[in-house]
């Protein structure tokens, strides 16, 4: 008889153990935890590795300049942040207060009004207002790569800026881009990369936009979609 009785036991201890398994494995069904966290920790990484900074400058309180004068302005309007230069000669630039060594930058840029004959582009690696790497491109058609330093604008890799159709002319958006990568800087235009050139002077600092006019002022340049990512 006792044997019995422990068999029996042992039997009901066995199913009970088998209906807390079934539960188990029903809840997580239900609810895949494994998935979640899995899902979570991937998106922090992609974020994490691949994105240092990004502004589409819906929040004017994003850290860019505000300056307004009878001279020019930079300051955030409609969702984009806007480049004005009313002098001749002059460019005016902005930048969120960031560090940075390695970057490749990206924005798009539209003229919204004034002459062909200007220039806008990124900036990275910036020191001070006399020292930093510029990329940029004019509404006719012209692009070219400068280190500036103490004020001096110097082009990397050729003599004068060069011409390319695949910049988009006129009243039009461009997609600029411009890579920092060691002593590697490089000058994509939609897509396509136009120049690459070799300057060790400046090692980090900060990323920015710049717009500029020539022999007509009332250059207007309007930025958008803003990013700095690891190369």
């Amino acid at each position: 008889m006792a044997a019995d009785v422990t068999r029996l036991s042992k039997l009901v201890r066995d199913f009970l153990l088998l209906i807390l398994v079934i539960s188990i494995l029903s809840a997580c069904d239900k609810l895949p935890f494994g998935e979640i966290l899995f899902t979570e920790e991937k998106s922090d990484a992609v974020q994490d590795t691949q994105t240092l900074f990004w502004d589409n400058f819906s929040d004017s309180n994003s850290g860019w300049d505000h300056m307004q004068s009878e001279a020019g302005s930079t300051d955030y309007e409609d969702g984009a942040y806007h480049i004005v230069v009313n002098e001749i000669n002059t460019d005016y630039f902005a930048t969120p207060y960031k560090s940075f060594s390695n970057v490749r930058i990206e924005v798009d840029a539209t003229k919204i009004s004034g002459t062909d004959d200007n220039n806008f582009g990124i900036i990275c690696r910036y020191r001070d207002e006399q020292n930093f790497y510029l990329g940029q491109i004019k509404s006719d058609g012209f692009f070219g790569i400068f280190k500036v330093k103490d004020g001096e604008y110097i082009q990397l890799g050729a003599d004068m800026m060069q011409t390319s159709d695949l910049i988009n002319q006129g009243d039009a958006t461009n997609h600029l881009q411009l890579d920092c990568v060691e002593q590697n800087l490089g000058l994509t235009i939609n897509g396509t990369q136009l120049i690459l050139v070799q300057d060790a002077e400046f090692s980090a600092g900060d990323v920015g936009l710049l717009a500029g006019a020539f022999r007509t002022s009332g250059v207007h340049i309007a930025f958008d979609n803003f990013g700095v990512y690891q190369p």
